[in-house]
């Protein structure tokens, strides 16, 4: 002591800071000899002890004791370390004070703790708690350029002396929950409080005094701390003292002050979650649970569960939560983000009668999960987009893969699909399981449910795109009829129904309606004519048909299919003016599938019935049926009619009906050469000549001899080839004469005409008929089949 002394008044302060370290290191080495034997007590236990100023070694009389070795080891260790912090601080050496600091702190308390230094616990924290504030409190004393602090660069210099500060403030707050709990003012607190010691600190007594004072000191340390932390670039434990604010917030009920600050520390969605930030989302999801906000508190439980490794414990947070929210929304449920679960692959399984999609579903949860509810979405692609969904009800989802059946009896179609979302249900949140890959199946029918099936029609009306609709009830029963719509398949837009004349269906707004309660296993059919362009009728065709079980459930199928909507059978007629009372009406029927058998063709007209074409007539596309007859004194009548036929794919009793309706009209023979024209169809310009050959047959009552048969030309329409213009002997012989067509455009060209007329004199009438053209059959642009005729009328 005398030569520190002497050193100190020469201001030899290194010198005198040098016997105190050599005083010291002679302590630890007769400390670990076990030589410290004329230390009789171990101290602390005068009053005041666990409170001293570090730098006011002159409040006892530590160098008497020293001499008469009275001195206990407390006073000893305090004694040394306030005479070397005191010459440290005289240095300047506030970076090598914490150092030196923060060792004694931590070998002192750990030498208190022993056993037989007859210290208690609640002495050694408030010991703890008033020496780091006191040297924190002297630290702050230091000057700006961090008081010779090792690094050269001032900054990092400032940085480090932050650190320090900070480091000892969290000391002090980490013995403010020792004593906090020893004095009840912590949840966690020891239920006997009885043999505590007082405490000397007068800051520290008023914060152990009442929970208000305490929470105060608390905060204000925790704060503190934390900006030092801030200051040295340490965010993290700056975050961590925040984070220990907001729990003593949360002990005190105060949720949410506690949850806005825990909002604060908790990183970015997308960011990943340290050991630190898990603890806090732990407190903030119970901060948010205890201020209702069951939906934030969720989500973050679906952050903790998506931690690889997470606690198993989550598992039945999230079930708790997710019935809580399910409570509060009703029959709604919340979409939640999150990527617990995930699709990894979808098949498609049929099991007794049931169409199903197999689902394999990985969940993150460590521990199983009970799920209310699995749907899968699944779309089809096109015009017409549709969507169906799979469920599966009340299913356990084990940690890992496992496999979910969802069924959809509610809707039948058959396609490729792709799975367009994957959704899970807990009580009232629901999670989508995204798939790392597109997942596709291709559905079937279900096999139960009633189908309906588009063919082409067998009968309809003469220029309308029609088809059958044929309802398969299968093992469904319907109990209050079906709606049938019709859509484009590939533009989705709806089809028109316009007409169905079966028993038992109906049209209304543009749909098909079966009003008839349908028994499982039974069949029923009808042609429906649509609404819809002749010209350009859908190529493909989607049938959407509502309807209802035994049971009250609603079902819905939906199918596709390529159907030709042009008529198996097809009926015109045509009316030609002979003379001023004679009418010959020409009836055409031609076949338009592949082949069908004609049974018999029924015509009548105002007094007179006819009956037209052969019995069990087979006919195959294109071929033609043509009957002509004259009346007479009638040159415009309405003829009316039916083809009963037969498909060799239908039952060969019950043949099928085609009636039909036509007006036919013919013009007045007036004048003495009658020019006749017929028309032709052109779909595309036609460069290859057509040729055409009149037969010109004599007339042996009139005893025809000479004609003049001249073909008119017609630039508008065709350009004629070897056009005629010339004179023939008939007599009772045939006559064929020849001349070619070119069309110069599409569309519904007039032939040209043929003008004939008797040059003899003696003659009283002929008749001259076009050889390969006796009827011209066309398709005109509103669709419908018509027949023309190119009669020539030869006047003496």
């Amino acid at each position: 002591e005398g030569v520190v002394r002497l050193y100190r008044l020469m201001g030899l302060q290194d010198e005198a800071l040098a016997q105190y370290d050599e005083l010291e290191a002679v302590f630890f080495q007769l400390l670990g000899a076990q030589r410290l034997s004329w230390f009789s007590t171990f101290g602390g236990l005068a009053e005041g002890d666990d409170y001293s100023d570090v730098l006011d070694t002159g409040k006892r009389a530590y160098g008497r004791q020293l001499v008469e070795t009275t001195i206990s080891l407390f006073d000893f260790r305090t004694y040394l370390f306030g005479c070397q912090a005191q010459l440290l601080v005289a240095l300047g050496h506030y970076a090598e004070l914490a150092e030196r600091a923060q060792r004694f702190i931590a070998t002192f308390g750990r030498s208190m703790r022993e056993p037989g230094t007859g210290l208690s616990a609640a002495f050694v924290a408030a010991w703890t708690y008033s020496t780091c504030m006191n040297i924190a409190e002297i630290l702050e004393g230091a000057p700006a350029s961090g008081g010779g602090s090792v690094r050269a660069d001032g900054g990092s210099a400032m940085r480090a002396l932050a650190a320090a500060k900070a480091g000892f403030l969290a000391g002090a707050r980490q013995q403010l929950d020792v004593l906090g709990a020893l004095w009840q003012r912590l949840p966690s607190s020891s239920d006997d409080v009885d043999g505590l010691p007082s405490v000397a600190n007068p800051v520290l007594a008023a914060a152990l005094a009442t929970d208000e004072r305490f929470d105060q000191i608390y905060v204000r340390t925790c704060e503190q701390a934390a900006q030092y932390y801030a200051e040295s670039g340490r965010r993290r434990f700056a975050r961590a003292m925040h984070g220990d604010v907001a729990r003593l917030l949360a002990s005190r009920g105060q949720w949410a002050g506690a949850a806005r600050l825990l909002r604060t520390l908790v990183p970015g969605k997308t960011e990943p979650l340290s050991s630190l930030d898990v603890t806090a989302l732990e407190r903030l999801a119970e901060c948010e649970r205890q201020l209702g906000n069951t939906r934030d508190s969720l989500e973050c439980v679906v952050r903790l569960i998506a931690q690889p490794g997470a606690d198993n414990g989550y598992a039945a947070m999230l079930g708790d939560l997710c019935g809580v929210l399910g409570a509060e929304l009703g029959d709604k449920r919340q979409r939640m983000a999150g990527d617990l679960f995930k699709a990894v692959g979808a098949a498609v399984v049929t099991r007794n009668d049931t169409l199903c999609v197999e689902v394999q579903i990985r969940s993150q949860v460590a521990a199983a999960v009970r799920v209310d509810r699995v749907a899968a979405v699944l779309t089809s692609g096109g015009g017409h987009c549709l969507e169906v969904e799979f469920v599966a009800r009340d299913v356990t989802l084990a940690s890992g893969e496992s496999s979910v059946m969802l069924t959809a009896d509610a809707v039948s179609c058959a396609g490729r699909f792709s799975v367009a979302a994957v959704c899970v249900a807990i009580g009232g949140a629901e999670f989508v399981a995204a798939a790392d890959t597109q997942l596709s199946v291709l559905l079937a029918e279900h096999p139960a449910n009633p189908a309906v099936r588009l063919r082409p029609a067998l009968v309809a009306d003469i220029g309308c795109p029609a088809l059958r609709v044929i309802v398969d009830t299968r093992a469904t029963s319907v109990a209050a009829g079906m709606a049938i719509r019709l859509f484009d398949a590939s533009s989705g837009a709806p089809l028109q129904v316009t007409c169905c004349n079966y028993a038992g269906f109906a049209v209304a707004d543009g749909a098909i309606v079966i009003k008839d309660v349908m028994d499982a296993g039974c069949s029923s059919e009808a042609d429906v004519e649509l609404g819809v362009d002749p010209h350009m009728p859908p190529t493909a065709i989607t049938v959407c048909a509502l309807f209802k079980t035994a049971t009250a459930e609603r079902r819905v199928f939906v199918g596709t299919a390529s159907v030709d909507t042009v008529p198996a059978l097809a009926v015109s007629a045509h009316a030609v003016a002979l003379s001023e009372s004679r009418v010959a009406v020409i009836l055409r029927t031609q076949c338009t599938v592949d082949s069908l058998r004609l049974e018999s063709l029924q015509a009548a007209v105002p007094g007179a019935e006819w009956a037209l074409g052969e019995a069990s007539t087979v006919m195959h596309r294109g071929d033609v049926v043509t009957v002509v007859r004259e009346i007479a004194d009638s040159l415009e009548l309405r003829l009316q009619g039916e083809a009963r036929f037969v498909s060799p794919t239908e039952d060969s009793n019950h043949p099928r009906t085609l009636r039909f309706n036509v007006v036919c009209s013919a013009a007045s023979q007036a004048v003495a050469v009658h020019m006749a024209t017929g028309s032709r169809f052109c779909r595309v310009l036609e460069p290859t000549p057509l040729s055409v050959r009149i037969r010109i047959v004599g007339s042996t009552a009139a005893q025809m001899r000479r004609v003049r048969v001249t073909v008119r030309e017609d630039p508008a329409h065709w350009l004629i080839s070897g056009a005629i213009d010339c004179e023939v002997d008939v007599g009772d012989a045939e006559v064929c004469l020849e001349y070619s067509l070119v069309a110069l455009g599409p569309g519904f060209l007039p032939l040209p005409v043929v003008c004939c007329e008797s040059v003899d004199q003696s003659v009283a009438m002929g008749t001259l008929v076009d050889a390969d053209f006796p009827t011209l059959c066309a398709v005109p642009n509103h669709g419908a089949m018509a027949v023309y005729s190119v009669p020539v009328v030869v006047r003496a």
